[in-house]
């Protein structure tokens, strides 16, 4: 029995390797060209922060392509790319 793994195995290898670079440059300062990745919660109805974008050529590619490869694996979820603008904690 043979399967093809292209499908899967090809995006969730490009989202590891862009998540790599991701974590990375955690430590790199904040700017005007940051992006945030969010989900939209399927309970609130919200947007929610789930990773900060940087240290790409062009930050607002590199997110869409992290959402291209999450839309893949988890087709069912709604995510997004917007310019960052600090995350606030809320209880």
């Amino acid at each position: 029995m043979s399967f093809n793994t292209e499908g899967f195995f090809q995006p969730m290898l490009r989202l590891t390797c862009l998540l790599a670079v991701l974590l990375c440059c955690s430590s790199c300062e904040s700017d005007k060209s940051d992006y945030e990745l969010s989900k939209l919660s399927r309970f609130s109805g919200d947007w929610d922060p789930v990773i900060r974008v940087h240290g790409f050529a062009d930050n607002e590619e590199g997110c869409e392509e992290v959402v291209e490869a999450l839309e893949v694996k988890f087709p069912k979820s709604k995510y997004r790319c917007e310019r960052y603008k600090g995350w606030t904690i809320s209880d």
